[in-house]
């Protein structure tokens, strides 16, 4: 027991408000901030448990972030002398527990933070409130518990005595989410969900009074001991409801046995309900207290919806007092009205009653607050910083909707990870966080990303990076409310399940054979923590053909939801949305049961999405705040150009289109290209003419010509005929394609054959783990039947070597490799013995040899540049120069295919934006209260 004048930090005890299972509470003053403040002290055996303490301090800092009128607002701990407390926002008036009590038991009692003592509250007969009384008390009760489910926080201990009435005539809702921060199991499967049923937090817990109170507003699920979900809140609102509208509790009994076997196997006495309550309301109080949770009201915000509407209707009239929410403790029903309220009847003697009906409802419709429409606003990020859209998701809000984290390309070529607090002006970068596919933690207080092979986590208010796992899939994570993390460990694989505080990652889901499935990624688990959703294909990189699916989080069992759909998210408003042909679509979506109900509808035309890597980019937050890129992809927007070593462009391709891995013949009179996730194409220069070389159903791509000009390698796709191997054809188009390495589950791209045409050098997933990727080397006999291929480069090695490149004599090979952190170019002599020479300083991607002399070209960097270093050879040494920047400017990148390649002249081919040089990226929107569009447009879909 504190006394007066004890200070716990800043805060000054003044007196004590009440005793309770779940502490003793305090009034106190903030000494800095000159306010007073109410002091939860939690109980010695709780507070002295680091483990419990560590997950109550997780489970406040979710709770505070909750920020609505009709919720008491929690400020933070305060810890001192060994005291520790919950810092909580004082809430005057009375709770709806003396509102209700009869005017004998309301005069014996205080005004306490939670109403009057146990034995003094609870099990109580009274009068019901007038219905103009009860009704707006219960439509705010209805807007509390509609925002924290909205956010994933359920109150589980929602009864009058955590209900006040503020002198203002405003109803706070006290102690959301404490249950289960002070559970002393955390799990839904105990009765210490209620926390005055828990024996271990306080010897006040066994008082009758309190354990019946508590009881008395269990759902039937919770009384029996089962995990509970926002059903239990509503029918905790329906008991309290019933209160409102009967006067007594609607289940009694005289020992804690009988109130629970009450709530288990009797029904309420519906003939107890004031004889003037509406037949809407009566229906609701009898969904709302529906024994089976499924056949229970499954959203709060449908009770709401049924309470404003009879608010607005006729159905009130004998006993409609709308301001009838604004009375002030310790009145008498006259002296709770307003003047205008006291002078109206007199004003009106003479009016019908149809008249004063509607007079009145016109005074209540202007002292009502309407929702506020969807609010556009434009990302603006600096032109410095180009979002990479082709990895992953590049902007992703908050749980909360306060920050925003976008990854973007510095100007020294590295994926930064920048936050933007929603009300500050600009984002700065996180220190630290250099990676892609950001996600955040529940709480909002964490990002995970995937960075050189590895998951790994980090404060948003900066500090080290933490690993969490090896992992190399950069396709998606995402962490749930237990904290567990779900990711996709590889380009081809499941998902797989890891502890946010590190560990081994644990198989979840299977591959469904059936659907030739080979891979899933962009994870999303659902409110909860009971389903995943994510997306899978049979292709990794065409999900035109692709599943968005929803597996079990305790048996890893997936079923479909929908087809030809990618990237699912769940919206807390009770939507699934999902990409399909470019369009983000919206579909009702009932996450308890995992099924989608209704007409899809578009709810975003022309949304940046990347079939096969990028995902969407698309994030909601639990408050209805999204943020997203329209507008093609850069892979849409190319044009070719010719650049001169100084950076001057003139025009080789001029029809735009969806252009990779440009390469010219080895005359240089023609260029291969590989066109969108398809097929490969040959333009002539001469001619100006652009001539398909292979056709659907094949997939073609990452062309490369042989030395002699005559043929085509490239990778085949197509899932259907067998797998993913890499084929050749002739470059005139008179033959079809011809396998040369064995068809697999894992994509193998080529890179540059040796000079004399018997080698293929080119780079697949590794086999056992999925992780990209290491180097082979492919002979191929004079007659064109292929040998045996064989390992060279990063099979020993956890990081990833691609772009294999043949020097013009065939003594080197230059690729790109992450093994030492950041992409670097190195060079090894080929086919060794040798050590490796790297040739990037900062950082470096897509090397290529001149054909004219001894120099060798790579990437680097934002705005895209062409490094040249020259190099020199004696004996076995390979001796490189200082890298020169040649030109840099608008150019696309194209991972993993390829940006550009080098004429036989010297020049370039680049990738430009289709709209020229001067034609800026798309900027992110944010849209504020955007789930009440998605709301309008689904329902205007379904008349």
């Amino acid at each position: 027991m504190l006394t007066a004048g004890t200070k716990l930090g800043p805060y000054e005890v003044a007196a004590p408000l009440g005793a309770g299972g779940m502490g003793e509470v305090y009034r106190a003053r903030d000494t800095k901030l000159g306010r007073d403040v109410a002091l939860k002290v939690l109980p010695a055996a709780f507070a002295n448990d680091a483990e419990r303490m560590a997950r109550f301090e997780r489970e406040a800092q979710v709770l505070a972030s909750l920020n609505h009128p009709n919720i008491a607002a929690i400020y933070g701990l305060e810890e001192s002398g060994g005291v520790r407390a919950l810092v909580m926002e004082l809430v005057e008036g009375e709770t709806l527990a003396e509102r209700l009590a009869t005017p004998a038991r309301r005069d014996s009692v205080g005004e306490g933070l939670h109403g009057p003592p146990a034995q003094e509250r609870e099990h109580r007969k009274g009068a019901p409130l007038p219905l103009g009384e009860a009704l707006p008390i219960a439509r705010q009760i209805t807007e509390a518990l509609e925002a924290a489910h909205e956010r994933g926080i359920i109150h589980r201990d929602l009864k009058p005595a955590n209900i006040k009435i503020t002198p203002e005539g405003a109803v706070k809702v006290l102690d959301f989410g404490l249950a289960k921060a002070l559970d002393p199991q955390d799990s839904g499967a105990n009765l210490a969900n209620s926390p005055t049923l828990s024996p271990t937090l306080s010897l006040a817990a066994t008082q009758a009074g309190v354990i019946l109170g508590t009881a008395a507003y269990m759902a039937p699920e919770q009384a029996k001991g089962k995990s509970v979900d926002r059903r239990a809140d509503i029918w905790a609102f329906g008991c309290v409801l019933y209160e409102l509208l009967a006067g007594q509790q609607a289940f009694e009994g005289e020992t804690i046995s009988d109130v629970l076997a009450a709530v288990i196997m009797k029904e309420p006495d519906w003939g107890r309900l004031a004889p003037a309550t509406p037949s809407v309301i009566q229906k609701l109080v009898r969904r709302c207290l529906q024994k089976d949770p499924k056949q229970r009201l499954q959203a709060i915000g449908e009770a709401r919806i049924a309470i404003e509407e009879t608010l607005t209707s006729a159905d009130v009239a004998p006993g409609f007092s709308p301001a009838g929410a604004d009375l002030k403790v310790g009145a008498t029903a006259g002296e709770h009205r307003s003047p205008l309220q006291r002078a109206l009847p007199w004003a009106l003697v003479g009016l019908t009653s149809v008249a004063l009906l509607v007079a009145v409802y016109a005074y209540w419709r202007a002292t009502r607050s309407s929702p506020s429409p969807p609010a556009e606003l434009s990302l603006d990020i600096p032109s410095t910083r180009q979002l990479d859209t082709v990895a992953g998701p590049a902007v992703v809000i908050s749980p909360d909707g306060s920050r925003i984290a976008y990854v973007a390309r510095t100007a020294q070529g590295k994926n930064q990870i920048y936050l933007r607090e929603l009300d500050k002006p600009e984002a700065v970068p996180l220190e630290g966080a250099e990676g892609l596919s950001p996600f955040f933690s529940p709480d909002g207080q964490w990002i995970g990303f995937y960075a050189n092979g590895k998951i790994e986590r980090i404060s948003v208010f900066g500090g080290a990076p933490v690993e969490i796992c090896s992992a190399n899939g950069d396709r998606g994570a995402s962490w749930s409310e237990d904290g567990t993390i779900v990711l996709t460990p590889a380009l081809t694989a499941p998902l797989v399940r890891v502890s946010a505080t590190g560990g081994t990652p644990q198989p979840l889901t299977q591959l469904d054979a059936g659907r030739k499935e080979i891979t899933q990624r962009w994870p999303e688990v659902l409110p909860g923590g009971k389903a995943v959703l994510f997306t899978a294909s049979a292709n990794n990189d065409d999900f035109a053909h692709a599943y968005v699916e929803a597996a079990s989080l305790s048996s890893g069992q997936a079923k479909v939801l929908l087809d030809n759909a990618y990237f699912g998210r769940y919206l807390s408003s009770g939507y699934l949305v999902y990409v399909s042909g470019g369009t983000l679509f919206a579909i009702a979506f009932d996450a308890e049961h995992l099924k989608v109900t209704g007409t899809a509808m578009p709810v975003i035309q022309n949304i940046q999405a990347d079939l096969g890597n990028g995902g969407a980019q698309f994030s909601s937050s639990r408050t209805g705040t999204a943020v997203y890129l329209t507008g093609q992809t850069l892979a849409a927007q190319a044009t070719v150009a010719l650049v001169d070593r100084k950076g001057a462009a003139t025009p080789l391709v001029k029809q735009p289109g969806d252009y990779y891995a440009p390469q010219f013949s080895p005359d240089g009179k023609q260029l291969a290209l590989q066109v969108g996730g398809g097929n490969t194409w040959i333009y002539d220069l001469a001619r100006e003419t652009m001539t398909p070389l292979t056709f659907p159903p094949a997939d073609c791509l990452n062309p490369v010509w042989t030395p002699d000009g005559k043929r085509v390698a490239c990778y085949e796709a197509n899932p259907a005929a067998g797998g993913r191997n890499i084929s050749w054809i002739p470059a005139d188009g008179t033959g079809g394609l011809q396998q040369l390495t064995q068809a697999s589950a894992l994509p193998q791209l080529p890179g540059s054959w040796s000079p004399d045409g018997k080698t293929l050098a080119f780079f697949r997933l590794r086999a056992k783990s999925g992780t990209c990727c290491e180097i082979w080397t492919l002979p191929v006999n004079p007659d064109g039947t292929p040998g045996e291929p064989k390992p060279l480069l990063g099979q020993d090695s956890t990081g990833s070597f691609t772009t294999p490149r043949f020097s013009p004599d065939g003594h080197w090979l230059a690729y790109q490799s992450t093994e030492s952190g950041p992409p670097q170019v190195y060079v090894v002599p080929y086919p060794g013995p040798g050590g490796k020479r790297q040739i990037s300083i900062a950082n470096g991607t897509f090397p290529e040899w001149s054909k004219t002399g001894h120099e060798l070209f790579f990437t680097q960097g934002n705005p895209l540049a062409i490094v040249s270093v020259s190099y020199s050879v004696q004996g076995n040494s390979f001796q490189p120069g200082i890298p020169t920047v040649l030109f840099s400017g608008n150019f696309q990148r194209r991972d993993p295919y390829g940006s550009y390649d080098v004429a036989p002249d010297g020049n370039f081919a680049m990738l430009e934006a289709a709209g020229g040089k001067s034609e800026a990226p798309a900027l992110p929107t944010v849209v504020m209260n955007w789930f009440a569009r998605v709301r309008q447009l689904v329902a205007a879909g379904q008349k």
